[in-house]
This record gives C-alpha cells, sequence and structure tokens, in this order.
C-alpha cells in the first residue's frame, strides 16, 4: 500500500487515487469483470462496515478472504471514492475531509496488515470448523446478531475473524482470544509517569513508557510474577448501536492468577480490538499464548431511539478509533485538562 500524499489537496489526492487503482488493475491482471464483481462482492461489505477484510460476515458459514483479495479491494476502495457513499466511519465522523480522509487511509492499511498477519490461523481455523459446523445448532447464541436489523437499519454484534464458533458463543456472552500485540513497560530512571505533556526533565511521558512486542499465532509470552502489561483481543469487535459491553476474564485463567481488565464499559457502537490490562498476581510465571481465549464479551442493553441515534463516531470526543492492536492510554485528549489548565491560570 502506498501512503496518502503529504500536504496535498482533496482534489490531488483523488487524482493520485484514480491513478494507483488503474495499477492495481493492472498488477493483479484483472481484465475481466466477473472475477473482480465476485471479489468485491466479498470484500466491500467488510470495508464499509469499517471492518479488517478476515471474512464475509453472515449467519451462515463465513468466507474467508485471501490476501489477494483484500490488497486488490483494498487497494481500489483507498484509492477511489467509493468510501465517501459508503463507508461506516466516513458518513458518521463529524470530522471534515481533510482529518478523517487521512484517518480512513491509515486505518484500512492497518487493517489490512493485520488481517493478512493472521490469515494462516484464520484459513486453517475456517476449514476445520466453521465450514463443518451445522448452524442451527447456534441459533440459540449470540451468533445469530452478525445480522441483527433494528427498523431495517443493520445494527450487528461483528466478533471476527470467526476461529470456533460452537465453543465461542453463548447466549449471553462470546469469548475472546489473546491477541499478537503487547505493550511493555519499561524500566526507567524517570520520577513519575504522568499523562500530560512533557514539562519538566524527570517527568517522563506515556509514550517512552512501553516497548511494543509482538507474540504470532501460536507463540507465547511469559508473564512474571506481579509484572504488568497491556495486551489486545484477536478479534475485532462491533458493537451493535443498543448495547455496551464488559470483558471478563475466563475463571480458568483466575485461578492461575491473572487478573483481565479493560476499561470499565466498551461503548455502544465500539469497533476495534480491545486493549486488555493483564498482571499476573500468582507467585510464579505463567505462559500466555497468543490464539488462546483469554476473555469473554458478557453485552448489556441500552434503550436508545434508532430515529435519532448517528452512531459512534458521530459523538465528539471518541479517541479510539479502529484499533488493531494494544494502545497506550490517550487520557491526555480528555477535556478535562482543558477545565483544569483554566481553572488555574484564572486563580
Amino acid at each position: 500500500m502506498i501512503e496518502p500524499p503529504k500536504n496535498q489537496t482533496i482534489e490531488e489526492i483523488e487524482q493520485h487515487s484514480n491513478k494507483m487503482a488503474e495499477k492495481v488493475y493492472a498488477i493483479f491482471k484483472i481484465t475481466q469483470s466477473k472475477p473482480l464483481d465476485e471479489m468485491w462482492k466479498l470484500v466491500e461489505p467488510e470495508l464499509n462496515a469499517f471492518r479488517p477484510p478476515f471474512e464475509s460476515v453472515s449467519h451462515s458459514k463465513p468466507d474467508v478472504i485471501s490476501p489477494i483479495e483484500a490488497v486488490t479491494a483494498v487497494s481500489i476502495y483507498y484509492h477511489g471514492k467509493h468510501y465517501k457513499e459508503h463507508s461506516d466511519f466516513y458518513k458518521e465522523t463529524l470530522k471534515s475531509d481533510e482529518t478523517k480522509i487521512p484517518i480512513l487511509h491509515k486505518k484500512l492499511i492497518d487493517h489490512l496488515k493485520y488481517a493478512i498477519s493472521i490469515y494462516d490461523f484464520v484459513k486453517v481455523s475456517n476449514d476445520g470448523y466453521c465450514q463443518k459446523l451445522n448452524y442451527d445448532s447456534l441459533a440459540d447464541t449470540l451468533w445469530l446478531k452478525r445480522i441483527h436489523k433494528e427498523g431495517g437499519t443493520p445494527n450487528p454484534l461483528v466478533v471476527t475473524p470467526s476461529i470456533d464458533p460452537k465453543e465461542q458463543y453463548s447466549q449471553n456472552s462470546v469469548d475472546l482470544r489473546l491477541g499478537t500485540s503487547f505493550l511493555l513497560n519499561k524500566l526507567t530512571n524517570y520520577t513519575h509517569l504522568t499523562p500530560e505533556k512533557e514539562t519538566s526533565a524527570s517527568q517522563m511521558p506515556l509514550e517512552k513508557f512501553y516497548t511494543k512486542k509482538h507474540i504470532p499465532v501460536g507463540g507465547d509470552f511469559i508473564l512474571h510474577p506481579h509484572h504488568f502489561i497491556l495486551a489486545t483481543t484477536l478479534e475485532y469487535i462491533c458493537l451493535p448501536y443498543d448495547y455496551y459491553a464488559l470483558v471478563l476474564g475466563r475463571s480458568s485463567w483466575g485461578r492461575l492468577g491473572l487478573t483481565i481488565a479493560t476499561a470499565t464499559t466498551v461503548h455502544a457502537g465500539f469497533r476495534g480490538c480491545l486493549t486488555l490490562e493483564l498482571r499476573n498476581l500468582g507467585e510464579t510465571p505463567l505462559v500466555l499464548k497468543a490464539g488462546l481465549r483469554i476473555a469473554q464479551l458478557c453485552l448489556i442493553r441500552v434503550p436508545i431511539d434508532f430515529s435519532t441515534t448517528k452512531g459512534y463516531y458521530a459523538s465528539t470526543g471518541k479517541k479510539y478509533i479502529g484499533p488493531v492492536s494494544a494502545e497506550i492510554p490517550k487520557i491526555r485528549e480528555d477535556p478535562d485538562w482543558v477545565i483544569l489548565n483554566s481553572f488555574f491560570n484564572t486563580t
């Protein structure tokens, strides 16, 4: 993928995009409409819904999206104008084009990289479990909310990619797996840590406090006693607009001394991989394997008026936009700082 041109107008970006779309066609030797139509029909709904191109989302067997299909569709989507009419993020957010187009472009690249990085695991799981499952057995579970609508408008619960739906979905919760992205605390000589902007040489900014680590699916991460890390879910979550969620640790891990937390609530309509706070309270190192079920997503209904709701990104102050890796806290972006600074500057 090619990064968005720097310091370009929207018109110049679109001209560049159209030229790149033509190159994509040539690279993949797409000369007939039928193969492209089939690929586009498979991938487009995921891109419009602001999801990584893992699989087709339906209530039946999901079709895995291959890297070639993903790269082709994302490239055309990225370098064209289709998202202006169809992307949920583009339509929902109140930001200007100059702000939201670069965000959308960056997220398309992030989502594509993540989908490709775990493709082999998703393909093996799909062949071994999803394609052999009788989906009638999931009729009384949250699986059916993948195609849920309210007033004719899609309002689904989507947890993707699907690994083993029979074991993962129940009536009230969905199991979540440990992802591949970790943030580790650094040892430091700084006197303290603060979410504020750096104001002195002894004050450590958040960005310098973490070391990024990638563990492939199936790989081991050793969490030592009393150590604290940030990790992420393997699954990308899309919550309905009338449900918020809690993420709870599985009791099997809790009995080994592992505590799992995330934000107190996951807001209705949120989309992204969830950052988890993990701490080993035991006295023995724990081996955490990327890809194992580690937590569960529990839904709680909230009453809303669908005739007036405008979506998750239409609200102001949304700091975590479609993440696919563990993210540092963004407390610095809270409006509280403006209030506090104003108070102290006037007294």
